[in-house]
């Protein structure tokens, strides 16, 4: 959805109580979402918790790798969601 632009679809896969946030966040980087697989790259399981899972996303910048936390929580309507990335 974020690589065809579509924000509104994008931000349903959004935990509720984080989607304002995001909302935001894509419509200041509409212009790079064409490339978003750049920036969002491939999730690696690391946890998993009751209600949640913990995912690790690698990225090299400027020859530096670099790891950032994916977190995933089952939602108010009993779907996975990503909660924080």
């Amino acid at each position: 959805a974020l690589r065809q632009g579509d924000l509104d679809a994008a931000t349903r896969q959004i935990a509720l109580r984080s989607r304002a946030r995001y909302s935001a966040i894509f419509r200041e980087l509409v212009q790079d979402l064409p490339a978003v697989d750049t920036i969002l790259t491939d999730l690696t399981l690391v946890e998993v918790r009751p209600a949640e899972g913990i995912y690790e996303m690698l990225r090299v910048d400027a020859g530096v790798t670099k790891s950032f936390e994916v977190r995933f929580r089952l939602d108010q309507d009993g779907i996975w969601r990503v909660w924080s990335f």
